[in-house]
C-alpha cells in the first residue's frame, strides 16, 4: 500500500500586514507565500473581518493559491485597523464539512504594553471536518488563545489554569467524535504541560521549543489526537511577525 500525506500549516497573518512596515501587505504576498510553500490545509490566526465576512483579498489570495474552501470565526475588535474585527480561520484544497466554534471566557484583563493601553481581547477557535487521504475523517481547529504573558500573568495563574481548563475539555469532548488536528498561536510555551494537566487524552505536539516568531518565541504549534505513521515540519518567515508553519503528516 502506497503511504499517502497530507499538508497542514498555521500562520499567524498580521490582519495582512507586514510587520516592520504596519502597512497592508501588497496584493499578492499571501498567494506568494502559499505559492511557494503549498499546503493541503492552512490554519489562520488574526484574519480581519469586515461585517462579519472575511477580508476579500485575503480570501482571493487564498482561492488563486488552490484553497478555495474557507470557514472563518470573527472574535473581537482589532487593533490593527478600527473598521474590522480579527478572528480565525480555515481554508482547503479539500471541501470543508461541519463548521464549529468555540470561544474561552475572557478575564477581561486591561495592561499597559509597549507605551498603549491594551485590553484583553476574545480568543477562541474554528473548526470543520475533511476527509484525510487514508480515508478517515479529521476534524481540524484553528485556534488562537490568550497571550497571558504580554498582560504579565504568569503561567501558573488562576486564569491561566481556567483556560486551559476549558480548552482541554471541549477539546476532549470533540475529539470523542473524530481524531482532532489543533493548529494555531497557542501564546504559551507550557502548552503540552498543560495538555498533560487538563486533558483526558494523550496528544501528539509536533514542534520542539523553537522560536516561531520574529521574536523567536515559540508560540505557535500544532497537537494531534493520535500519532501519524510520520510527522515532519518546517518554520518559513514571513512578512508576519509569525512564521508560516508547515507540517506534513503521512497516513499509512
Amino acid at each position: 500500500m502506497t503511504a499517502t500525506s497530507l499538508t497542514i500549516a498555521t500562520w499567524n497573518i498580521l490582519g495582512r500586514q507586514n510587520h516592520r512596515t504596519r502597512s497592508t501587505a501588497a496584493p499578492g504576498e499571501v498567494e506568494a507565500v502559499l505559492r511557494e510553500h503549498p499546503v493541503d490545509v492552512l490554519c489562520l490566526q488574526e484574519v480581519h473581518f469586515y461585517d462579519r465576512s472575511a477580508d476579500e483579498q485575503l480570501l482571493r489570495e487564498l482561492a488563486a493559491a488552490g484553497l478555495p474552501h474557507f470557514v472563518g470565526l470573527p472574535l473581537s475588535d482589532s487593533h490593527l485597523d478600527d473598521d474590522a474585527r480579527l478572528g480565525v480561520g480555515v481554508a482547503s484544497r479539500l471541501p470543508l464539512r461541519r463548521h464549529d466554534t468555540f470561544v474561552l471566557t475572557n478575564p477581561g484583563i486591561r495592561a499597559s504594553v509597549r507605551g498603549r493601553e491594551w485590553i484583553l481581547h476574545d480568543k477562541g477557535m474554528v473548526g470543520c471536518t475533511l476527509d484525510a487521504p487514508d480515508g478517515q475523517r479529521l476534524l481540524v481547529y484553528s485556534l488562537h488563545l490568550f497571550p497571558y504573558f504580554e498582560f504579565g500573568v504568569a503561567e501558573d495563574d488562576v486564569r491561566v489554569d481556567q483556560m486551559w481548563s476549558e480548552f482541554w475539555d471541549y477539546a476532549d469532548r470533540r475529539g470523542e467524535e473524530l481524531e482532532l488536528v489543533l493548529a494555531g498561536d497557542f501564546n504559551h510555551r507550557t502548552r503540552e504541560h498543560a495538555a498533560a494537566r487538563w486533558s483526558r487524552r494523550k496528544w501528539q505536539f509536533c514542534l520542539p521549543d523553537e522560536g516561531t516568531t520574529v521574536s523567536g518565541l515559540p508560540l505557535d504549534d500544532f497537537a494531534l489526537s493520535w500519532s501519524p505513521a510520520h510527522k515532519e515540519h518546517r518554520s518559513v518567515p514571513t512578512f508576519s511577525d509569525h512564521h508560516l508553519v508547515v507540517v506534513r503528516l503521512q497516513f499509512d
